[in-house]
This record gives structure tokens, sequence and C-alpha cells, in this order.
């Protein structure tokens, strides 16, 4: 039931955007966890992905 729970939260954090869908760093994950509203520093705890990087196969 628990775990029923909190997939059911997860999907509603992730279709109001509180999830990020590519850039979601852990710091990011923890300060948000088990809120429904973004933290005050969200655009500092996004960790966007090295795009050019992954192209050329390289690990961050």
């Amino acid at each position: 039931v628990a775990l029923c729970f909190c997939s059911v939260f997860y999907a509603k954090q992730y279709k109001s955007t509180i999830i990020h869908h590519d850039s979601m760093s852990k710091e990011l994950f923890w300060a948000q966890f088990m809120l429904d509203h973004h933290v005050q520093n969200f655009d500092q705890l996004i960790d966007p992905p090295d795009y050019d990087a992954a192209m050329r196969n390289e690990e961050e």
C-alpha cells in the first residue's frame, strides 16, 4: 500500500513538473521529497546533462 501511495505521489509530482524530466539531481530529489511544490532554490539544484559529451560518448 505504501509503495502504491509513493508511485501515485511521484506521478503527481512529475505531472506538475516538480520532478524534472532530465535534469533531476540527487540533491533536488531529496530537497523536494514528499513536497507538492517547488523548493525555493529549484533552479540552483537542477543538474542539466552535457549532451555534447554524451554524443562523444564521454563520461561526465
